[in-house]
């Protein structure tokens, strides 16, 4: 039955080039663009989501108001991470991270290798985020002056054949950095991009060329560094950052309370606007756009799909009467025109791969014989449940078979009938002729 659908399908598919290119074409670019738009959406959506900790991760963001309108920015002075991780029970880790330069003239030797970002971060930083260590201890690669992890493409283009551990890198031709880790490369998706990361402490020895070494560490003054804060449990987020920003003013001596700092969740940050020093370039309005753009060109190709199929369809009618006739079944039909959707989705690289040996002509008991024989050795190695589903086939077959043989029976004892005319043709020919001593006014209708 099944081989029969997909012979009519075939065929359909040969006959109509023209329908089935349209109708195959038409729907298969508009699911390929749909499909092509929920991509971008779904990269879109998917930022931070490679952090384990990502729902538990905060930045600080000051926000103060200038002339009316609100400011905002993602620098925070140096103190602020340490004090805020020995005030608070709340935070597990606090960690500060500011990119430093964005293309870092690195050597190791003579080797000139690639300039990528430079960042500093504590030894905080890598506990608090997913970013895989493969090579050296997280516990401990940013705790020294001038330690230094690097990415893994940076470890496989610097150090080829050499362990990368250990090894001291020239930064600028002033500064040495011993690599004590090997990080797997930052995926695209993350608000956070850098290929090295030196100690924060280091920072420390870059301000002494400018004098100002002394308390660069903790100090109200510099705000030029991100503050992230790692709060595994719940919490009230509003009384948090009353009492965060209570605790800064007090610490900083800044009574002014024109400055509030607030809490931004980790997910939060790449669509979120207008805050002052954020890399973060994501926008909600675009997702929800080339969203509702990817449905309507789904749309659109469906209902042209079904569109053309319906007007077809009126093509069809004789058939399926002609079907209906010989005794098919709703299902049966339903399931011949199914089968034919199905071809054609794959038919973009198949429509024309067709073996002309099924199209064999003999008898119908012929077919069926051969047909049978074929399922009976195709049935031979499948599963109980697939046997089962043939040989129903094989009795509907069967059955079938026999039907037709009955027709052919009645048939040729039909033929082989004598030619007997009725008796009253006969007796108006007799009354015509006069002959055979049959009297012409005879009353014959008795």
């Amino acid at each position: 039955m099944f081989q029969n659908y997909l012979k009519v399908a075939l065929r359909n598919l040969r006959k109509y080039k023209g329908y089935s290119f349209i109708n195959i074409l038409g729907l298969a670019v508009g699911m390929a663009c749909c499909f092509l738009i929920m991509l971008y959406v779904r990269f879109e959506l998917s930022y931070e989501d490679f952090h384990a900790n990502k729902n538990q991760i905060y930045r600080v963001i000051p926000r103060w108001m200038n002339n009316g309108v609100e400011m905002a920015q993602v620098w925070t002075p140096t103190a602020l991470a340490p004090h805020l991780a020995a005030q608070f029970s709340e935070i597990k880790a606090a960690a500060r991270y500011v990119p430093w330069d964005g293309e870092a003239l690195m050597h190791f030797g003579e080797r000139v290798l690639p300039r990528e970002r430079l960042a500093l971060a504590d030894q905080a930083f890598l506990e608090m985020f997913s970013f895989e260590l493969i090579e050296g201890n997280p516990q401990s690669a940013l705790q020294a002056p001038f330690a230094m992890v690097i990415s893994e493409s940076i470890a496989k283009s610097a150090f080829p054949d050499e362990e990368p551990l250990g090894k001291i890198i020239r930064f600028d031709d002033k500064h040495d950095f011993i690599v004590t880790g090997v990080f797997k490369d930052i995926p695209a998706n993350s608000h956070l991009q850098f290929s090295y990361l030196a100690a924060f402490v280091t920072l420390k020895n870059f301000m002494a060329e400018y004098g100002a070494a002394e308390h660069v560490l903790e100090n109200y003054s510099s705000w030029n560094y991100s503050t992230y804060l790692w709060i595994p449990r719940q919490i009230d987020r509003k009384d948090f950052e009353r009492r965060m920003t209570a605790f800064v003013e007090e610490k900083s001596g800044n009574k002014s309370r024109t400055t509030k700092y607030t809490l931004q969740p980790l997910a939060d940050i790449h669509f979120t606007q207008g805050l002052r020093g954020d890399s973060a370039n994501g926008d909600l309005t675009y997702v929800y756009a080339f969203s509702g753009v990817a449905a309507f060109i789904l749309l659109i190709a469906c209902f042209n799909f079904m569109n053309l199929a319906t007007a077809r369809a009126l093509n069809r009618t004789k058939e399926v009467g002609v079907r209906k006739v010989v005794g098919a079944f709703r299902w049966q039909l339903m399931t011949q025109f199914l089968f034919e959707k199905i071809v054609d989705r794959a038919a973009i690289r198949h429509c024309f791969v067709f073996d002309h040996r099924h199209h064999r002509r003999g008898r119908p008991n012929e077919f069926h014989e051969k047909q049978q024989t074929g399922l009976q050795e195709r049935a031979g190695g499948l599963p109980r449940a697939a046997s089962g589903a043939f040989e129903k086939l094989r009795h509907v077959q069967a059955k079938s078979s026999a039907a037709q043989q009955r027709r052919e029976h009645d048939h040729r004892e039909r033929r082989s009938w004598p030619d007997v005319q009725p008796l009253s043709l006969q007796v108006s020919q007799s009354r015509r002729r006069g002959d055979d001593g049959i009297d012409q006014h005879a009353d014959f209708g008795l």
